[in-house]
């Protein structure tokens, strides 16, 4: 049996605005590109859109993925630094689900994205 993966929907404000919009098709891109990711990769991916993003990139890839600012951060770091940690979550490792994310459409997710 295959897992599904949760595609997450961006929460911007030019989304909300313009959900059929070229920059709502992007963000759409790239929360589905991510789900393909392991957790080192998703972090690398969303400081790449955060450093072409430029002043705020953070704050704004932080909306699109749900990734925390944090977490973003420290891919950044990585990249400036051109060093990445070898550690990567084995599937269900991490903090556990909230209650609230545990089901979507009726779909139990077996992690967090």
């Amino acid at each position: 049996m295959t897992e599904k993966k949760f595609v997450r929907q961006c929460s911007c404000e030019k989304c909300l605005k313009d959900p059929l919009g070229q920059e709502a098709k992007h963000h759409a891109d790239l929360n589905f590109f991510m789900v393909s990711l392991d957790e080192k990769q998703r972090r690398l991916c969303a400081a790449l859109e955060s450093r072409r993003l430029g002043y705020g990139g953070d704050t704004i890839v932080s909306k699109i993925t749900g990734l925390d600012v944090k977490t973003i951060r420290r891919g950044r770091e990585e990249l400036e630094h051109q060093e990445t940690a070898e550690k990567v979550r084995k599937p269900g490792a991490g903090a556990p689900l909230k209650k609230k994310d545990r089901y979507l459409e009726g779909t139990r997710r077996t992690r967090r994205r």
